[in-house]
């Protein structure tokens, strides 16, 4: 799953971007997903003047962490990007610096005031639901979530 928060210093908009991969949604697709996925960020992180650009990443198995040097590279070098890896099958011996379990469980951790931000959401429709409804228990509207879901 991916989920992204986007704020812009002056023109107020935040997005959250979502996609879970699904058991028969090939590797070669997510990872062209994401590969795009990252030059949008490139683009808005080196043009766009941002407060806060935030983004999860869902994934079952530490080997499914794709782009994992590339994505904390963009956090490491743009102070407004957060990225939050999070692993939903840590095994016996889950690595510290991943959070554990669902984005859904995440998502409340970190998005503590939902004021002023807009959301979308793509993926699955199960998923999509899931997300909105933990969005609507932590005080985001429906006026800020936009989402495209199949399936």
């Amino acid at each position: 799953m991916l989920v992204l928060f986007l704020k812009l210093m002056d023109h107020t908009a935040n997005l959250l971007w979502t996609m879970i991969p699904q058991k028969n949604y090939s590797l070669l697709v997510q990872e062209l997903v994401l590969r795009r996925f990252v030059a949008c960020c490139l683009i808005y992180l080196k043009k766009v003047i941002l407060r806060l650009f935030g983004f999860f990443f869902g994934f079952r198995y530490e080997n499914d962490f794709i782009f994992k040097d590339e994505l904390c590279a963009l956090e490491e070098q743009y102070h407004n990007f957060h990225f939050v890896p999070v692993l939903s099958r840590p095994g016996e011996h889950p690595p510290p610096d991943l959070d554990a379990g669902h984005v859904t469980d995440i998502i409340p951790l970190y998005l503590k005031d939902p004021t002023g931000k807009a959301v979308f959401i793509c993926g699955s429709l199960p998923m999509v639901k899931d997300v909105v409804g933990i969005l609507e228990k932590i005080g985001v509207t429906k006026e800020q979530i936009k989402t495209d879901a199949w399936g």
